[in-house]
């Protein structure tokens, strides 16, 4: 689930049916990137075991669309994937 998803902020998100494999991880990428495109750890991957699933974030990215990718088995074939929206932040809450 992405819980969070505006510019000049972390992307948020939340992992649901975590794999059981500790070399299990996730990705994020921008839209066309192949799932071997996974960038530096930290910024666009994450060991499982070293995050907090229920509640975990990569630093801010850029407004466009975006996927989170998750890897059972340290491989690099996703068992699941969620795509989103990074989207300009509103100055002003209360205006559509």
């Amino acid at each position: 689930d992405i819980l969070e998803a505006v510019t000049g902020n972390p992307v948020r998100f939340r992992i649901n049916n975590r794999p059981s494999s500790n070399d299990a991880w996730v990705g994020i990428y921008p839209d066309g990137s192949e799932d071997s495109d996974y960038g530096e750890e930290g910024v666009r991957w994450h060991w499982l075991r070293d995050i907090d699933v229920s509640n975990a974030w990569f630093p801010e990215k850029s407004e466009g669309h975006w996927s989170i990718r998750v890897f059972p088995d340290g491989g690099v074939t996703p068992d699941q994937r969620v795509d989103f929206d990074i989207i300009p932040k509103k100055e002003r809450w209360w205006e559509d």
